[in-house]
């Protein structure tokens, strides 16, 4: 039973992230739209005291 739950969860989820991609594809997502921007003054945060 157990052998064949593992691969249930590794189906599932290799199904899962195939269908998420396409999905993002499609939808026409970039990588730069799920990029976490930089924060205004990022660069400087050590100089101040």
């Amino acid at each position: 039973f157990a052998v064949a739950l593992l691969v249930g969860v590794a189906v599932g989820t290799y199904s899962s992230m195939y269908v998420a991609a396409s999905t993002l594809l499609r939808l026409g997502v970039s990588k730069e739209d799920v990029m976490v921007p930089e924060r205004e003054g990022a660069d400087q945060e050590g100089l101040m005291p």
